[in-house]
């Protein structure tokens, strides 16, 4: 079998006389037996699982080709040059580039829907659970951005837990604004039925206020998608159940028989102020603003300011002359 070229079955090896060597073995020189995970190729040298096997061992994640260079990347390396891990929420096509919370880290940054995980391909996860690396359920009230931490009604949940009240900003610093206020940012007065959040944009009845305007059916929660809560549950968020009579929005507060449980308290019994809480106002008190006291004879419209019997009580005082009538202009 010397001088002329000689063919070998696969698996012989064509140095010297064809001679078979076992799965694993080097064919090159005298079998020699390489473990899996050996570079079969001249000496046997050790790789590890992922290691690329030609010429020096360089790590591959798995599904790279271990063939030349590395080609398929797995998921969360860098496939241009050596690989290079990426933090969670960083891009890994090229430099590690931050990629905004909610935008898919591979490629481009692609957006996740809404209860997607960003990390990876992107995997629902159910309400409550943490969306970040693996689905982790965290109770109502706790944090889901990292550890799950417990917040007491009232206290921010983003970040750490700051306690703000009632008519406070949970955003960022805890600033006072005045019911109908933009609490975002500097506090400017919105009209009912606009959107206080942002740029104020008036949204009809039934629709979601924040973010786009989305009609969402009675009864359906109106922030982020819309889900079915039963009658007397709380639909923002998680559906908690509110003692009848009480509002369902943010805590639960007590409203008179006969007020509207959805959104604020459209309906009032005949004293009660229709703005901000329900408080009651004693016969001859002004129901709007705070309650105040106003004497017999006195207007319960904006300031008491006292009429004469015989005067006008609309705008400045004007004497009417008997007959006259004292709704308006004296007419005859």
């Amino acid at each position: 079998m010397s001088g002329a070229c000689r063919l070998c079955v696969v698996g012989y090896n064509i140095s010297g006389a064809c001679r078979l060597c076992v799965v694993g073995y080097n064919m090159f020189g005298a079998c020699r037996l390489c473990v899996v995970g050996y570079n079969i190729s001249g000496a046997c040298r050790l790789c590890v699982i992922g290691y690329n096997m030609f010429g020096a061992c360089r790590l591959c994640a798995v599904c790279y080709s271990m063939s030349g260079a590395c080609r398929l990347c797995v998921v969360g390396y860098n496939i241009s040059g050596a690989c290079r891990l990426c933090v969670v929420g960083y891009n890994i096509s090229g430099a590690c580039r931050l990629c905004v919370v909610g935008y898919n880290m591979f490629g481009a940054c692609r957006l996740c829907v809404v209860g997607y995980n960003v990390s990876g391909e992107c995997r629902l996860c159910v309400v409550g659970y943490n969306m970040f690396g693996a689905c982790r359920l965290c109770v109502v009230g706790y944090n889901v951005s990292g550890a799950c931490r417990l917040c007491v009604v009232g206290y921010n949940v983003s970040g750490a837990c700051r306690l703000c009240v009632v008519g406070y900003n949970i955003s960022g610093a805890c600033r006072l604004c005045v019911v109908g206020y933009n609490i975002s940012g500097a506090c400017r007065l919105c009209v009912v039925g606009y959107n206080m959040f942002g740029a104020c944009r008036l949204c009809v009845v039934g629709y979601n206020m924040f973010g786009a305007c989305r009609l969402c059916v009675v009864g359906y929660n109106m922030f982020g998608a819309c889900r079915l809560c039963v009658d007397g549950y709380n639909i923002s968020g998680a559906c908690r159940l509110c003692v009848v009579g009480y509002n369902m929005f943010g805590a639960c507060r007590l409203c008179v028989v006969c007020y509207s449980m959805s959104g604020a308290c459209r309906l009032c019994v005949v004293g009660y102020n229709i703005s901000g809480a329900c408080r009651l106002c004693a016969v001859g008190y002004n129901m709007s603003g705070a309650c105040r006291l106003c004497a017999v004879g006195y207007s319960m419209s904006g300031a008491c300011r006292l009429y004469a019997v015989g005067y006008n009580i609309s705008g400045s005082c004007r004497l009417c002359v008997v007959c006259y009538s004292m709704s308006g202009a004296c007419r005859l």
